[in-house]
């Protein structure tokens, strides 16, 4: 795995034919950092696949790089880790391939990593992840592994796995191999990815360059122990770990949810050397939206006023109301922020029952409730939604949110209740029978997205409300022609100023515009003639 180059030939030439994910055996020699960036066929090569950071797009000087894991068959490096935690036990005769049962406890890559694995060595797999992980995903390991169990929550919801796994463990079949506390895990890591790092560094250093530091997210912690290789060799460098500023476990003892799929686990695991850990960073699983949360937006002709939840998610859904020239866009958090807005968003969430009582806490609830009262419009969408009918509960504890029910807004009425199966599926219709504010939606077509745990009574395909208060799980509900000129047209009449004067806006220009820049920051990281030789297949 350090030197996939002394594999025998006659492996390497039956590796020509087959495919990176091929569910066959020879693939177990493609576990290695150093394989070729191809879907087929492909073998080794000297220096492992990265990218550079330009320090146009970092905004810091020095150089980034990136050392890919796409090129290990599964498409992520955890199919070494779990390699590392399954072969030991299999040679040694710890794990008998007659008698037991692999368990890959995980929130995503190590159990598909440790089901691939098992599928290559005819062992069979018990894959164990949490509910809200991507559907991919479970459609795939229901193909490889003998048995997938989902456990309630996000990301971050590892105790609920845990929960099961000792449930399993009472069943003398089945070998548990946890990745938090598999010395399997780190040894792999130290060995292969530690000297793949070193390789790289060494391979494009130029003269008067020194390796500064490594940064490593921190799930199982694994990867942390190739940064224990690195200050073997490079003793100067600085080692931080990385996890999710909505679970900041590290950094001060904090719990929460968060849409970072593969780090931040509510524990620091057993296997992470901390002694040997300079510096802990937190990033926010929202961090494309530090600008949008923390500019000074004027309020303009139009004032639209975004709660900014804590657990705030798909935020994308509120941009074609930025795109207006005579419109304000503002995230607020604080009842002196709200002001009197002329429309009130209520957004998703990544725990609706938690941000329920955060928005209620905080004082916003009650201002949004007088706004309400007096004719704005507010409008949630998925568990904003939730959150505007007359009670939520979560029976199952699927939030994690330490309560079972809360009472809502009352703005609507309906009632939600979370299960642990969750609705994920593209929607389009035409709205009808709309009544109130927005009645001007009627007939007009909406297209996008759900993807909720809870479900609620009394609620409509696409829109649910009447007045001027409104609920959808349809994200992306304004992004249709014609919809947010209509909500906007009705504000418009409400305020009594004509919608001509919001600005007119030219969608295509727009985009062509986003596209133009974003071209400009991948040229600017790219040998650009290599690339054009390449498309003109001339290496």
């Amino acid at each position: 795995m350090q030197h996939p180059e002394t594999i025998p030939e006659k492996i390497q030439e039956k590796l020509k034919t087959v495919g990176l994910w091929d569910v066959n055996p020879l693939n177990l020699f493609r576990i290695t950092w150093k394989n070729e960036a191809k879907e087929t066929g492909g073998l080794y090569q000297a220096v492992p696949n990265f990218v550079e950071i330009p320090s146009e797009l970092s905004g810091v000087p020095c150089r980034i790089l990136a050392m890919a894991g796409k090129w290990f068959p599964t498409g992520c490096h955890k199919v070494g880790a779990s390699f590392g935690c399954l072969a030991p036990r299999l040679v040694t005769g710890q794990f008998d391939a007659t008698y037991h049962h692999a368990v890959w406890p995980s929130t995503g890559n190590y159990c598909r990593g440790g089901a691939f694995n098992s599928k290559l060595l005819a062992v069979d797999s018990v894959a164990i992840l949490p509910a809200e992980m991507s559907k991919e995903r479970f459609e795939w390991l229901s193909k490889i592994a003998g048995q997938v169990i989902a456990t309630p929550g996000c990301e971050s919801n590892v105790k609920e796995i845990f929960d099961k796994t000792w449930e399993l463990k009472q069943d003398p079949s089945m070998m548990i191999f946890n990745q938090f506390a598999e010395m399997g895990n780190p040894l792999w890591h130290y060995n292969v990815t530690g000297y793949a790092l070193s390789d790289l560094f060494e391979n494009v250093k130029k003269p008067g360059q020194r390796l500064a530091g490594a940064c490593f997210t921190s799930g199982s912690a694994g990867t942390m122990s190739a940064g224990d290789l690195l200050k073997e060799r490079y003793p100067g460098m600085k080692l931080g770990v990385g996890e999710a500023l909505q679970c900041p476990t590290i950094l001060n003892n904090g719990f929460g949810g968060h849409r970072i799929e593969g780090i931040g686990d509510k524990h620091i695991p057993w296997i992470h050397n901390v002694k040997n850990t300079d510096m802990v960073i937190d990033i926010d699983d929202e961090d494309s939206l530090t600008e949008r949360f923390s500019r000074d937006t004027a309020r303009k002709l139009v004032d639209i006023a975004v709660i900014r939840l804590p657990k705030i998610s798909n935020f994308t859904d509120f941009s074609p109301f930025e795109r207006y020239e005579n419109v304000s866009l503002r995230y607020v958090d604080h009842v002196g922020a709200l002001g009197t807005p002329d429309m009130i968003l209520l957004p998703g969430t990544k725990s609706t029952i938690a941000d329920l009582r955060w928005l209620r806490e905080r004082g916003l609830e009650a201002a949004i409730l007088k706004e309400a009262a007096g004719g704005t419009l507010v409008f949630g969408v998925c568990g904003g939604y939730q959150m505007l009918g007359r009670s939520v509960s979560d029976p199952e504890g699927v939030e994690a949110a330490g309560l079972t029910e809360l009472r809502g807004m009352g703005l609507l009425e309906m009632e939600t209740v979370f299960h642990g199966e969750k609705v994920q599926r593209q929607t389009a219709g035409m709205f009808s029978g709309v009544e109130g504010m927005l009645a001007g939606l009627n007939e007009l077509r909406y297209e996008g997205y759900e993807i909720h745990m809870g479900r609620s009574e009394a609620q409509m395909p696409a829109l649910a409300g009447n007045g001027n208060v409104y609920g959808s799980y349809v994200h992306g509900i304004f992004d249709a022609p014609g919809i947010a000129d209509e909500i906007l047209k009705a504000i418009c009449a409400r305020r009594g100023v004509a919608f001509s004067a919001l600005g007119t806006f030219d969608r295509a220009a727009y985009r062509e515009r986003q596209y133009n820049l974003l071209a400009d920051a991948v040229r600017a990281g790219l040998d650009m003639e290599f690339v054009y030789r390449v498309l003109r297949k001339e290496i």
